[in-house]
């Protein structure tokens, strides 16, 4: 309505009005006539401040929609676009930061994150290979006697980068004393009891314990004498939209889990940090190329055994974490200042709607 009040159009209408006694605007000269047309958000803002504007009875010849009103409306739409662009400019800072952090784990993982010479190369036996840490981790879960399904060898084709001479390629279920799953039935969740998560409540971020569920104890009980989740310990989901995203369990109470996988090991000769980074780095890969379903996709325990890992010495990889986690701090750092942009530009953009229409 306020669009066909603009002295524009009202311009035209005179221009192809026909008929002296009785003047006709023709339906083609109507459909050809020009109106802008914002965004729906602007035209809602627009015809909030202009209803204020009828309401003051700001009125000239009859019409509502006089040159200092139409003034108002192109202030309002320079300021938005200004607005738009910087809040365009600014999402895009925050994909760039992403992109960033993507670009961390990749060389964290390819042993190009940490320079030749601080990782004490050339100088004999003063780190260990990765292939020697392999050999001590196969040996330490011998000792529980326990036989294991030997895990086919890695082929050429499952290897995507080139990693340093003393690191090894190795598949995730010989790094892992055990990988296993939770419930396979859903259990009927209770107000009080053992708490108990699902995929949902699995974030790359963290747990969220805040939102989980709960079940009795004798359906905790099963799940627990089976998995036994302890603090340090990696969960990855398994089924649905969230596959391969991981999480660090950072809590020592009892917990049960569904849509979920452990990874167990042993967290004195692996960094749990290191697997998480790992898996950060991959997910996209793994949910792609390795998760099996249509609508439910589904990441076996059998491809997660599988999965081929480069493997750094036990020093490298504390190095490597401490590394990464320097530089995700600063990529934090630079997302909470893009943040704050967004907000001010939104502060200022509400200040110029403000003032353009008081003024």
């Amino acid at each position: 309505m306020y669009a066909l009040k603009r002295n524009d159009f009202l311009s035209y209408v005179n221009s192809v009005t026909k008929g002296m006694k009785m003047p006709r605007l023709g339906t083609n000269e109507g459909q050809l006539a020009l109106i802008p047309l914002p965004p729906l958000s602007e035209q809602e803002k627009i015809v909030e401040f202009l209803n204020d504007f009828e309401n003051e009875n700001l009125k000239e010849d009859g019409y509502y929609f006089n040159e200092k009103v139409e003034q108002k409306v192109i202030t309002l739409h320079e300021a938005q676009l200004k607005g738009s662009e910087i809040s365009t400019e600014l999402t895009h800072q925050l994909d760039l930061v992403k992109k960033l952090r993507q670009q961390f784990l990749q060389e964290a993982v390819q042993g190009k994150l940490i320079r030749n010479e601080d990782w004490g190369l050339g100088v004999e036996n003063t780190v260990e290979t990765g292939a020697q840490l392999l050999d001590r981790i196969k040996a330490e879960k011998a000792k529980t006697g326990k036989k294991e399904k030997p895990l086919p060898p890695i082929k050429d084709d499952e290897i995507p980068f080139d990693i340093p001479d003393n690191w090894v390629w190795c598949r995730l279920g010989e790094v892992c004393n055990k990988i296993t799953d939770g419930f396979h039935n859903t259990p009927p969740k209770s107000k009080s009891g053992f708490p108990y998560i699902a995929a949902t409540h699995v974030k790359s971020e963290k747990i969220d314990w805040e939102n989980c569920d709960y079940v009795e104890e004798k359906y905790h009980r099963e799940l627990f004498l089976k998995a036994s989740p302890v603090r340090g310990e990696v969960l990855v989901v398994n089924i649905g939209a969230g596959c391969a995203t991981p999480a660090i369990i950072d809590v020592d109470y009892e917990f049960s889990f569904k849509n979920v996988a452990i990874l167990k090991f042993n967290q004195q000769l692996v960094f749990n940090q290191y697997l998480y980074f790992f898996f950060l780095l991959t997910r996209p890969y793994i949910y792609k190329e390795l998760t099996k379903g249509g609508l439910q996709p589904f990441l076996s325990l059998k491809i997660l055994n599988e999965i081929s890992i480069p493997l750094p010495p036990l020093s490298i990889q504390a190095q490597i974490v401490s590394k990464v986690e320097e530089l995700m701090g600063l990529c934090d750092a630079l997302e909470a200042g893009i943040r704050v942009s967004k907000e001010v530009n939104e502060q200022l953009l509400q200040q110029v709607l403000r003032e353009a229409l008081a003024g």
